[in-house]
């Protein structure tokens, strides 16, 4: 998953959701999907509770989304 793409509102998830989809969530697929908190609240650690795998892997992504605006 392209983090850069996701998160600027050029690219999808790894299930095909943009961020405006995940943004367009109604109170039951919030509370009822977890899998999207690690992607659109992105940290640079593995989670303990979502097993996608997908998280900020290395300082150079991250320095390249803070510079994003």
């Amino acid at each position: 998953m392209d983090f850069e793409k996701f998160l600027s509102h050029q690219g999808s998830d790894h299930k095909g959701r943009t961020l405006n989809d995940i943004w367009g969530f109604s109170d039951e697929e919030i509370e009822g999907i977890h899998d999207f908190i690690q992607l659109v609240f992105a940290t640079n650690k593995k989670s303990q509770s979502v097993f996608h795998g997908f998280y900020l892997d290395s300082g150079e992504l991250i320095d390249t989304l803070r510079a994003n605006e």
